[in-house]
């Protein structure tokens, strides 16, 4: 199903999150946590996500996608996430979702950054 953009003028942030959720859980529901894979793992990971956004926008879109990755292990601490961007808010948007399993985390961010 591709996403029109045409109508909202807007990033379907919703759609993406539902890319990220399901190739997080598709990918990493058997995984553990592994220091020496992770690298690949991430960028395997990022690929995937920014290729399916951009096969699910369609060729029509006026969209720059960024996607950021990161993995880590679950050893009962916190981690924090922040990212700051100077846009357009009448159309760049973001969508993330947090994956976990007993022994790893995963945060997935979609960024749709409109040009012309």
């Amino acid at each position: 199903a591709v996403v029109s953009t045409q109508s909202t003028g807007k990033f379907p942030t919703k759609k993406a999150e539902d890319v990220i959720k399901a190739i997080f859980t598709s990918y990493l529901s058997e995984k553990k946590y592994n220091s020496d894979s992770s690298k690949s793992l991430t960028t395997q990971l990022t690929e995937v996500i920014r290729t399916q956004v951009k096969q699910e926008l369609g060729t029509q879109n006026r969209y720059k996608i960024v996607v950021l990755v990161m993995v880590g292990s679950m050893q009962g601490q916190g981690v924090r996430c922040a990212s700051r961007c100077l846009w357009y808010p009448q159309f760049d948007r973001f969508a993330s979702y947090t994956y976990q399993n007993e022994h790893l985390f995963a945060v997935g961010t979609v960024y749709g950054v409109y040009y012309e």
